[in-house]
């Protein structure tokens, strides 16, 4: 009986459109979702989709990373191995140096901190390539400020960072994984460190996209077009494309 007369209470406030829509969106939340094989409390692939193929973040950092190669030159500097210098700086890299914040063994070259500044060299690069690394650093504005100081004038810094994605298991416990970005946060952040008009900000993925990245499928379990559609409410990783002028 109070169902019934709230319901009618609702229904007298709506006009015969919204009454019409309300019994619609109503009508549908009874349709049951049909899970598969996907009701279950662990993910397909707990370690991003490597195991299926290609993670479907890495998707889009690589045709970020592709639309911008021609800033992959001269002296360059990358974060844990050569991934993105291999790929997309074979004759235009002049020297490459591989930053670890724990160790110079290979592949790195070099040891350092972004987030104090320790070990980073000052005006020295064409090129910085921080990929799913910003979100380690808490001090993020001494470490963005950081990244544009290694630059040369003129230099180009190529960063990409998550947005909905799952956390790194090393982390937890460990160095910490303190931040996950929205495009309004990047512009801001790296808009004071480097001047807004000298930064630009994408997002990439969508609601379906989103689901099969925290469930660990790979660019395999998705078509095409259900990986290039765009929504910004559901984006799983942001890129930052930054000159130091």
């Amino acid at each position: 009986m109070i169902k019934d007369y709230l319901k009618g209470a609702l229904k007298s406030r709506l006009s015969e459109e919204q009454a019409k829509q309300f019994s619609h969106y109503r009508n549908r939340l009874r349709s049951p979702v049909w899970w598969g094989n996907l009701r279950k409390l662990k993910p397909v692939d707990d370690c991003w989709g490597f195991r299926r193929g290609l993670p479907i973040d890495r998707y889009y950092i690589n045709a970020f990373m592709k639309r911008n190669q021609n800033h992959i030159q001269g002296r360059v500097l990358e974060i844990a191995e050569p991934w993105y210098i291999d790929l997309f700086g074979e004759g235009k890299v002049t020297q490459a140096d591989i930053l670890h914040v724990a160790s110079a063994e290979p592949p790195a070259t070099m040891m350092g901190n972004l987030e104090t500044g320790e070990g980073i060299l000052e005006n020295t690069y064409d090129c910085v390539i921080v990929t799913q690394t910003i979100q380690f650093i808490f001090n993020i504005r001494d470490g963005i400020e950081n990244i544009k100081s290694s630059l040369k004038p003129g230099g180009v810094a190529l960063i990409s960072a998550p947005g909905i994605s799952r956390r790194d298991p090393e982390a937890l416990g460990s160095y910490g994984e303190y931040w996950h970005y929205t495009n309004d946060s990047l512009e801001r952040l790296f808009g004071e460190a480097f001047g807004h008009d000298q930064v630009q900000v994408e997002s990439f993925g969508n609601v379906l996209a989103a689901v099969a990245f925290l469930e660990g499928m790979s660019t395999k379990d998705l078509r095409p077009k259900e990986l290039e559609f765009q929504d910004p409410l559901y984006s799983i990783v942001h890129s930052v494309k930054a000159v130091k002028q």
